[in-house]
């Protein structure tokens, strides 16, 4: 009878584990079928090959309460895990109240905000100073901000980065104090990315691949005198590309999500007005794809390029003063948290450089602890793009 129990005990304990097996496949069949409903779902045309948009929701619908396939199929962010992260939870779901406003207008291809094509083989491994085992700093002549990177050498859908996020402040744009529109403009990019590029103020080596980003552009111009407040995205070697304008002043979201080492989707909303839009991306045109690897992932500002008058075709650093970033948020497909926060080696801080490398325009402070520690950011224009005498 004690070894009919024991055998018992073995059997239900193999059927619990068995559940628990099929539980947890079905789970991760569950993750893959909404992805896959998500990159199936955009069918709106857009102007531009390989984008496309969500059609808007039905009436009264409320994303809030929505399941993740309805998220999926009218394009709104995934819902963060709300036992696994308040935060981050609480501040989806105050953009999700806010979200009113489909955009699906023309978009606009940004004449100051080009992307690069990389060479074959010309991407290498992130290297900076770090005098501590903590965060690298590294100087570059096109960007500031926090960098996070791993090992992928190939997309994975275990390992790759595979979500990034953020909020963040719309700066009033202004040139330089102090000079007289001698060139036809000056711009300025926030965004988060993943795999996205930058060149070191070094050598002028492009560090990192092609990627996708997403966030605000900005732009002030001589002739006529104007600025431009748009929300953008992208994937190089294409163009970036405008979307709805928005205001300064204004909280501004932007989420990317990456499906698969071809297909990503990006979410913009201005959180203060309600206008959002929403667009699955390929990477691949012409039957030639672009791979991504979710080898990085960043919190960036950057000065578009590629005509002009920088070493690489850099525009002139519009003065923002300072942009506040919040909540900043990434992970990978284990669902693993990472914030720009990060105190490791694996953390790379980026200042940007002036074209002639001597001096830094723009800087970001990084906190550490704390939910506010952890994700946010303070960026600020210094130097010569601050107070003008750029060597341009």
């Amino acid at each position: 009878m004690q070894s009919q129990s024991k055998f018992a005990k073995l059997a239900v304990l193999a059927i619990m584990g068995s559940l628990l097996l099929s539980l947890s496949t079905l789970a991760t069949a569950e993750s893959d079928a909404v992805r896959a409903i998500r990159a199936s779902a955009a069918t709106v045309p857009t102007n531009i090959p390989g984008v496309h948009g969500y059609a808007e929701p039905p009436k009264g619908f409320n994303p809030v309460t929505a399941t993740d396939e309805e998220l999926a199929i009218y394009g709104f962010p995934p819902r963060p895990d709300k036992q696994a992260n308040l935060e981050h939870y609480a501040a989806w779901e105050q953009a999700m109240k806010a979200a009113k406003i489909r955009w699906n207008g023309k978009l606009k291809v940004l004449p100051f905000g080009g992307q690069r094509s990389l060479a074959a083989g010309s991407s290498h491994p992130l290297e900076g100073v770090s005098p501590n085992a903590g965060p690298s700093e590294l100087n570059v002549t096109n960007a500031s901000g926090v960098v996070l990177s791993n090992k992928q050498t190939a997309w994975s859908s275990k390992n790759s980065f595979n979500v990034i996020l953020a909020r963040f402040s719309v700066p009033v744009t202004q040139f330089p104090f102090g000079t007289n529109c001698s060139q036809d403009y000056a711009n300025e990019f926030t965004f988060v990315g993943i795999d996205d590029s930058f060149y070191e103020g070094t050598n002028n080596a492009e560090v990192s691949e092609p990627g996708m980003v997403g966030g605000l552009a900005t732009a002030v111009f001589c002739n006529p005198n104007q600025t431009e407040y748009l929300a953008y995205f992208g994937w190089a070697p294409l163009a970036l590309l405008g979307s709805f304008t928005v205001n300064p002043g204004d909280v501004f979201w932007a989420e990317v999500q990456i499906l698969d080492a071809n297909d990503g989707t990006v979410y913009l909303e201005d959180i203060t007005t309600g206008s959002l839009a929403s667009y699955a991306v390929s990477t691949c045109e012409a039957g030639v794809c672009t791979n991504l690897r979710g080898r990085t992932a960043g919190w960036t500002v950057s000065r578009g390029c590629c005509e002009g008058p920088g070493p690489n075709g850099e525009w002139p650093l519009a003065n923002t003063t300072h942009i506040f970033l919040s909540g900043g948020y990434a992970e990978n497909g284990n669902a693993k948290e990472f914030f720009p926060g990060l105190q490791t080696t694996s953390a790379e801080i980026l200042s940007m450089l002036d074209d002639g490398l001597d001096q830094a325009i723009e800087t970001v402070s990084q906190g550490s602890t704390g939910t506010e520690g952890s994700g946010a950011l303070l960026f600020s224009t210094t130097g010569c793009a601050q107070s003008g005498g750029c060597t341009l």
